[in-house]
């Protein structure tokens, strides 16, 4: 493998921070494939019932389609965990209208 290598750590968004700017140096056609890792704690077995085995024999073809991707910084928040609700939806709907010109309706 040759190609970008780095790790981030924003805390509990690291994973999709990597994803984002994986999704960034793919559209360009700078690299070709990408590989993102990152570390969940699952309390609730429940909430995963589609397993994939990537990289394995049992692979069963689940995958997910990334139209667009997008980050923003929300601002001060009451709690680490709390999001602020107006930054977050007006990038989802630039995302979704302008970016990947998507009706979410």
């Amino acid at each position: 493998m040759r190609g970008p290598s780095f790790t981030v750590d924003t805390a509990c968004s690291g994973s999709l921070v990597v994803l984002h700017l994986s999704c960034k140096n793919l559209r360009p056609g700078e690299s070709s494939r990408a590989i993102i890792r990152g570390v969940s704690v699952i309390l609730n077995p429940d909430h995963t019932s589609i397993r994939c085995y990537t990289f394995d024999s049992r692979a069963n073809g689940h995958a997910r389609v990334i139209r667009q991707s997008g980050l923003n910084e929300d601002g001060r928040t009451t709690g680490i965990a709390l999001l602020s609700g107006k930054p977050q939806e007006a990038l989802s709907w630039r995302l979704y209208k302008k970016k990947a010109g998507l009706n979410p309706l």
